[in-house]
Order: C-alpha cells, then structure tokens, then sequence
C-alpha cells in the first residue's frame, strides 16, 4: 500500500482541492457551482470513486471529499475509507438521499441529507467547519 502524506502547512500545498464525487452529473454541476459561490474555488469532480483514488495515489492530494453514498462501483464510506488509508490527512463528508442507509460512521465523517430545501447552505456551512476557505 501506498501510503501519502503532506508535512507542510495547507497554504504551501498548492495542490490541495476539494474533490467532488457523485455518479450524476447535475449534482456534481450543482455542489461545485455553490462551493464556488461560497468562496472554495479549488474544486475537482469525478463521476467515479475509482477515478479520485488514482488521482490520490498520483500525488494529488484533496484537502476534502465529498462524495455521494450510493453509486454503482463502490459507496461513499468505501471511497472515503480507501483514500483516508491512503492519505490519513484527507478529511471528508457523505452526502446522500438516503442518509439511514450510511448507517454510523462514528466521528470519522459526518453525513448530510440531500433532500432537504436548505441542503447547500448546510452543505457549504459543513465545508466551512471542515475547511476554512482561505485553504480552499
């Protein structure tokens, strides 16, 4: 296993992005344009979990992952799971339709509900709490 990890400050790492993953392209659409709006312009989205891994194994280190939970290949928790084994710096959040679904992810990631009216707003204060945009 390959094991990556960063020792400088978030500010020197000019590679660090919030990477966003959902099978669905309009959410992907939707999540970067408000983060966008909130200030975190380093966003880079993957239709495929798989694809965000080798993109980590390359070198290129998300500060934040924000994946949906369920898609076709391998789910939120095991995407997340994946990459924190690979880069334990490497902070993230699930959001998803079904949150009762994630089940208990204990203090490693929160999960934010999709369906509520107010989601982008709590999923940019979220970020916010994980990620200050001045790192972003």
């Amino acid at each position: 296993m390959i094991l990556l990890s960063y020792s400088g400050s978030v500010e020197e790492q000019v590679d660090w992005f919030i990477a966003v993953i959902d099978d669905m392209e309009s959410s992907l659409q939707l999540t970067e344009y408000n983060l966008a709006a909130a200030g975190y312009h380093s966003v880079v989205t993957f239709k495929d979990p798989k694809a965000v891994l080798e993109h980590i194994r390359q070198g290129h280190i998300p500060r934040l992952i924000i994946t949906d939970f369920q898609m076709p290949e391998m789910n939120g928790l095991e995407l997340l799971d994946t990459a924190t084994r690979l880069c334990p710096s490497i902070q993230g959040l699930i959001v998803t339709g079904c949150p009762e679904l994630v089940g208990n992810t204990g203090d490693r990631f929160p999960v934010l509900g999709k369906g509520d009216k107010d989601f982008f707003r709590n999923l940019v204060d979220q970020v916010s709490h994980l990620l200050p945009v001045s790192t972003a």
